[in-house]
């Protein structure tokens, strides 16, 4: 009876009903599952993705992503979080443990041409100084094979041709990313490799 009265109370409904309605969805299928069952909603889940197909939003993401990450990593720097404080000799430097991650792709994954689905991946970078954890680059949406560290090169000839590209970058990654000559090449846009 207090339940009822609660539920009443909130506009929930009956306890069942009102517990099916804060219950929280298993997944993204299953929240949208619920929604049309529960209120005869259909959401339209694709229009998110299909807006990224847009250049243009897709860059004003990325600038969105890029800004907000370093607003994050002033306002830790200047509430004194800086765990590399104690190496002054490496202040002018971003310094950033780099992997890849990759994941088993959906059931729902679409196939491509030869019938195949790979794993999902993208490469991550932990700023050392901060221990903030941000998405660096993709490497494959799960359609096509690729390897990370043409993916990894790519992104840093890029980023070498940026806005910013006086920043002195010392990435911390795995003897995947051996390539002497490559790296001998970056020093000149001051990014260095230590390897472990």
């Amino acid at each position: 009876m207090v339940a009822l009265s609660f539920c009443c109370l909130l506009g929930l409904g009956c306890p069942k009903q009102a517990f099916a309605k804060i219950a929280t969805p298993r997944s993204g299928r299953h929240f949208l599952q619920t929604n049309e069952q529960m209120y005869g909603q259909l959401l339209p889940h694709s229009t998110y993705f299909k807006s990224l197909k847009s250049h243009r939003r897709t860059s004003m993401l990325e600038a969105f992503e890029q800004q907000s990450y370093h607003l994050h990593v002033e306002t830790l720097l200047s509430q004194g979080i800086d765990y590399l404080k104690a190496f002054p000799e490496l202040d002018e430097y971003t310094i950033e443990a780099v992997d890849g991650h990759f994941i088993d792709h959906a059931c729902h994954t679409e196939k491509n041409s030869k019938g195949k689905v790979y794993a999902a991946g993208g490469i991550y970078a932990l700023n050392l100084r901060s221990g903030l954890l941000r998405f660096l680059c993709l490497v494959t949406n799960g359609t096509q094979r690729h390897q990370e560290i043409p993916v990894l090169r790519d992104h840093i000839e890029k980023q070498n041709k940026g806005n910013n590209s006086s920043q002195k970058h010392l990435y911390v990654y795995d003897k995947a990313v051996t390539d002497f000559v490559w790296w001998d090449r970056q020093k000149r846009h001051a990014n260095y490799i230590f390897q472990c």
